[in-house]
This record gives structure tokens, sequence and C-alpha cells, in this order.
């Protein structure tokens, strides 16, 4: 009984960590991209001069 409940607790710890570690990749990432974007100007910004209709 303590065994099983045991590994379930370890089962969630270790999700728990890898969900963290996922949803900080993610921030970490779109920080980085946002950075690339305003560092290097894309061609696509070049050709959103013109205003759409």
């Amino acid at each position: 009984m303590h065994k099983t409940s045991f590994i379930g607790i370890v089962v969630l710890l270790n999700l728990d960590r890898y969900f963290m570690n996922l949803y900080f990749m993610i921030i970490y990432y779109t920080l980085v991209v946002c950075l690339i974007n305003a560092i290097v100007p894309n061609e696509s910004s070049y050709n959103n001069t013109q205003p759409h209709i």
C-alpha cells in the first residue's frame, strides 16, 4: 500500500517538475523570439509598410 502511494507521489512530482520546465522553456523561447524580432528586422516587417485593407 505504501509502495504504490510512494510511486504515485514520485510520478506526480516528476510530472510537476516536467511541466514546470516546459512552462519556463515556453516563456524563455517566446522571450528569445521577441528579442530576435526586435534586433533583426524581418522581411515581413518591410512588406507590412503598406496599410492593410
